[in-house]
């Protein structure tokens, strides 16, 4: 071979490398895919993280947990609720959580209620007279018997730091009763309590006294 074909082919090789190493600096760098996150799933993400810090404030399970404009001067809060049921005492407790500083601080809790958060019935309400949510709590039938029970009834109002508790009871020879505390004394609150029963117990008595069961018998 020639030196003159050999200095041609060493030419054309440069030539041939140079063309490829040009291309591939052309090529961009992929740029790494970001997730997309739809607002569903940030919703959800923020109602566990949300559920999972009133946990840790706490220190223990939460057993009822919604978000909510529970105040009328501010934005969503969040209210909770724990069940406690050891040799001392028992019930069920709900608190109200503020939002700031994209953390929560608790504001206010109840005193410890008579209830179970089992088969119970807790939701929001919103009644004509307020321009804010609440809080409706029913035990259903969890206190209920072949023979009679009670069933516990709240509205939890974050506003005013009140709760508005009924007491419905029935046992044999005795009247169906409900009892009202004496805080209940907005029109619409105690008709809500009254009229809820009433579908079910036409005849119901109306008290003013509250009573343990084990009392009666």
């Amino acid at each position: 071979m020639t030196l003159k074909i050999k200095l041609s082919l060493k030419v054309a090789s440069f030539l041939f490398l140079s063309i490829i190493l040009a291309s591939c600096e052309k090529k961009e760098t992929p740029k790494p895919q970001v997730p997309v996150v739809s607002a569903d799933s940030a919703k959800k993400l923020d109602r566990k993280f949300a559920r999972e810090r009133v946990g840790q404030i706490l220190g223990t399970k939460v057993s009822f947990f919604e978000e909510g404009k529970f105040q009328e001067d501010s934005t969503a809060g969040v209210a909770a609720g724990t069940e406690k049921n050891d040799k001392t005492s028992w019930g069920i407790r709900f608190y109200y959580f503020k939002k700031a500083n994209n953390d929560l601080n608790k504001s206010y809790e109840t005193p410890l209620l008579k209830g179970s958060f089992s088969e119970s019935l807790v939701k929001k309400i919103k009644l004509s007279s307020a321009d804010y949510e609440m809080l409706y709590y029913d035990s259903q039938a969890y206190f209920m018997g072949s023979g009679g029970g009670e069933i516990f009834s709240y509205i939890v109002d974050f506003n005013k730091n009140q709760v508005y508790y009924a007491h419905f009871f029935t046992v044999e020879k005795h009247p169906t009763s409900l009892y009202l505390s004496p805080n209940t004394d907005v029109k619409e609150i105690r008709n809500f309590f009254i009229r809820h029963f009433q579908k079910d117990y036409p005849d119901l008595k109306i008290v003013n006294k509250d009573y343990n069961l084990e009392d009666i018998f």
